[in-house]
């Protein structure tokens, strides 16, 4: 009891002041593990492993737990277990959501077949819907969020209402259902406000600002946004971070890119040659666009190349996707085509759905003048294709299939098809079943500017 004690009064300082935690953690485990009993002891290495992650030393806080579980054994109790699973999952959350996913499912399991208590039970429905949030899948993050709200509500825990409220209003956010967003956001503040916990109202203020940027309302998200990161106690540099790349972000929206890149470069940290390993993918992104709007286009496909190693365990989330086609934007706009196309073919790859709405936008602007325009672009890229591989070309882009190819330009289907096999040859293709994405690869930052004028 007594270290149980003492654990209680650290867990009580560990949201308002995580680095002088993290050090009395160390010290009391230096000084006293072998004496504790392995559930407080375990417990100690969560609450560290908690501290590491808000002072921004995740990579401590991961081999910490990962050491830990290894030493679990079958003997255990069950909720050791699920406790440490349940947290490794937490860490994981920002550098590999799949896999957090994975174990906190495998500790919702756990819980849910010993009799796991409802708190318990929440806390890993919540990190399933941060994982389901990081993996692009709102509605079921929404829907998981939702049951756990539930289960929260019957417990009278306000902090862990509010705390579900905030993500509840980050699901509406990416869904699009903006004013919802805010409401829930709005009453979480108000939660949270109850218990003074001045973290949990930075980042409702955070995810405020979000939506008020997606509305094109950016000097109200960057005064939320000063406000938010006035909150952030001393020494907490995990949400003062996050808060600093999303005032980035608004002062590119706002046009002051060399502000904007001041802001990221002081987030980052060290100099930009170094391209630090441990930067976010969203991070990478934001540098790029605003060093590609600043003219330094060598500088933003640097921070491609930083990005891509991230890529693999990220899955296909909206984000990804949005990098994917913005690097090949770059690459198209400095004619350097493979890239283009490499970039927007990976993008296809995780959402086919993209090539669609690609077609969509090129099939609704296919009269002149701006088939001639999307002709040049790929004429300019491939000066090898005759005039009429070309037009085959950019229709075959727009969907069209070789019948209707041959009708529109009054040729025979025979003749369409060995177009298809030379315009493939020319253009370096293994199969001519990439033709499509590699025509569109050229001239889709056009086609993106068309769809914007006719939105």
């Amino acid at each position: 009891m007594k270290y149980r004690g003492i654990l209680k009064e650290l867990a009580s300082e560990l949201r308002s002041n995580p680095a002088s935690t993290r050090d009395s953690l160390l010290v009391l485990l230096d000084e006293h593990a072998k004496r504790m009993n392995r559930s407080t002891r375990f417990s100690a290495w969560c609450m560290l492993a908690d501290a590491y992650r808000y002072v921004g030393q995740t990579n401590e806080a991961v081999a910490l737990i990962e050491s830990a579980l290894a030493l679990t054994h079958t003997g255990d109790n069950p909720k050791i277990i699920a406790y440490l699973t349940h947290t490794l999952a937490v860490l994981n959350l920002q550098s590999n959501p799949e896999r957090a996913l994975a174990l906190a499912k495998d500790a919702l399991n756990i819980r849910r077949n010993s009799g796991g208590q409802p708190a318990d039970v929440s806390h890993t429905l919540n990190a399933i819907g941060s994982a389901l949030m990081s993996l692009g899948r709102y509605s079921e993050a929404f829907t998981v969020w939702n049951e756990c709200r539930e289960i929260r509500a019957k417990l009278g825990n306000v902090l862990w209402i509010a705390s579900v409220n905030q993500n509840v209003g980050g699901a509406l956010y990416e869904m699009r259902r903006y004013d919802d967003a805010i409401t829930v956001y709005r009453y979480a503040e108000e939660q949270y406000q109850l218990v003074g916990d001045v973290l949990g109202r930075a980042g409702v203020k955070n995810g405020i600002a979000m939506v008020l940027m997606e509305t094109g309302r950016t000097q109200e998200a960057l005064a939320l946004l000063e406000e938010a990161e006035a909150l952030i106690p001393p020494g907490v540099t995990g949400p003062r971070t996050y808060i600093r790349g999303n005032v980035a972000c608004a002062l590119y929206q706002a046009g002051r890119y060399q502000d904007a890149h001041q802001v990221l470069s002081d987030v980052i940290g060290g100099d930009e040659a170094t391209l630090v390993n441990s930067i976010t993918l969203n991070e990478s992104r934001a540098m790029m666009k605003i060093l590609y709007a600043l003219g330094r286009v060598n500088d933003a496909i640097e921070w491609i190349q930083v990005a891509l190693p991230q890529l693999d365990d990220l899955g296909s989330p909206p984000h990804v996707v949005d990098f994917l086609l913005e690097a090949s934007n770059i690459y198209a706009a400095i004619e350097n085509i493979p890239n283009a196309y490499s970039f927007l073919r990976r993008a296809v790859e995780r959402n086919e759905q993209l090539l669609l709405e690609e077609r969509r936008v090129i099939t609704h602007n296919a009269a002149q003048p701006t088939r001639e325009a999307y002709e040049t672009l790929l004429r300019a890229a491939f000066p090898a294709l005759s005039d009429g591989e070309v037009k085959a070309c950019v229709l075959f882009a727009a969907g069209h299939g070789t019948k209707d190819v041959a009708g529109i330009l009054s040729y025979s289907v025979r003749s369409v098809e060995s177009i298809r096999q030379r315009a493939s040859k020319k253009m370096g293709l293994t199969s001519s079943t990439e033709l499509e994405v590699a025509v569109i690869s050229i001239i889709h930052p056009l086609s993106s500017q068309a769809q914007h004028r006719n939105s």
